[in-house]
């Protein structure tokens, strides 16, 4: 599985409650891997709703 394209989304949550998400519907990158790494982050500094996810909060 881990070599499969596949498009995904990632949700990033504090306390329950919304603080990034971002995905894509067709893969970009070249693993499913590589594609949730690529969107985690995404999620955590790109999503324009929230602020940027801070060290504090990784925990």
């Amino acid at each position: 599985m881990i070599n499969q394209k596949a498009g995904v989304f990632v949700s990033l949550k504090k306390n329950g409650n919304l603080r990034g998400c971002i995905g894509t519907f067709m893969p970009v990158q070249e693993n499913i891997a590589q594609e949730i790494i690529k969107n985690a982050v995404s999620a955590a500094v790109d999503d324009p709703r929230f602020p940027l996810v801070t060290a504090s909060e990784l925990g």
